[in-house]
């Protein structure tokens, strides 16, 4: 086991998390929408709801949401960079 099956595992954690929430996290560029609703209706105006899903353990939490973001594939114009240039860091897609 290594930091990519863990990063994996909290990610389909946090997808499972944000589906049974009512969010559709499924991987897909589009899902990332989900993530904005998710924290609009979470912490509006930045401020985690006391009673929400964010009310209590919001590090960790909120790390999560992170951890689903990065895993999400780059899209194929990103993966030349711009200008013919390669993103900073080369990102493994899971599917």
């Amino acid at each position: 086991m290594g930091i990519d099956n863990d990063v994996r595992a909290g990610a389909d954690w946090t997808a499972a998390a944000l589906t049974a929430a009512g969010y559709r996290a499924d991987f897909s560029p589009s899902s990332l929408w989900e993530v904005e609703r998710f924290l609009s209706t979470e912490a509006p105006d930045g401020r985690p709801r006391p009673r929400g899903l964010l009310g209590k353990d919001l590090d960790t939490r909120v790390a999560m949401v992170g951890g689903y973001v990065g895993a999400q594939p780059w899209p194929p114009e990103a993966r030349s960079g711009s200008q013919g240039r390669r993103p900073p860091t080369r990102r493994r897609q899971w599917h």
